[in-house]
């Protein structure tokens, strides 16, 4: 039986980036993208700081900005400093409707603040999950919501060759066949 932990809930604010970086590779290019950012004077940098993620070689970063910037605009920024496409993708989405676009669930507190909602749940917060049994999904219903399909198939996909577009229009059967055509003969 799972035992429960304690998950603390952020959203970001107008003056911040949360990422979530997959790998050590995420990482270095995530300092690497954040030095030339800073450098070049295109992100209104304040302070950064990096924690570990329940998972293994996965971390979450949180970047200060020194003023405000638009939902849209920090979720790029987000996507440029390597932080997880599919969870951008959907942030970007409901950050034209919602306000609360970017979140990062972390069984750490960060120390730069509170967090803005706490669980007591037991194992990760997936779609799995019995989401009427947790006191913050309850107070946030629409934000874990999916608009992109999750590609399950990647890993498969790494382990066989894929298939070979022609240049040119494609057309769907293309697109769709996961498999290379086998010559005949």
């Amino acid at each position: 039986m799972k035992k429960e932990k304690t998950w603390h809930w952020y959203f970001a604010k107008d003056n911040e980036l949360l990422l979530d970086l997959d790998s050590p590779a995420k990482v270095h290019y995530f300092r690497i993208n954040l030095a030339h950012a800073i450098n070049r004077g295109f992100l209104p940098f304040k302070d950064a700081y990096l924690y570990p993620s329940l998972r293994p070689k996965h971390y979450h970063a949180a970047v200060i900005l020194s003023r405000p910037l638009p939902a849209a605009e920090r979720i790029a920024w987000e996507l440029f400093l390597q932080s997880d496409l599919w969870r951008g993708l959907n942030d970007l989405v409901r950050a034209g409707g919602q306000g609360l676009p970017s979140l990062v669930i972390a069984t750490h507190e960060f120390e730069f603040r509170k967090p803005d909602y706490v669980c007591e749940c037991k194992g990760k917060h997936s779609r799995k999950m019995d989401a009427a049994k947790c006191s913050a999904f309850q107070q946030v219903k629409e934000v874990k919501r999916e608009f992109f399909p999750r590609n399950l198939d990647r890993v498969k996909a790494r382990k066989k060759r894929s298939p070979v577009l022609k240049f040119g229009r494609l057309s769907l059967r293309s697109i769709l066949r996961d498999r290379p055509k086998r010559k005949r003969g």
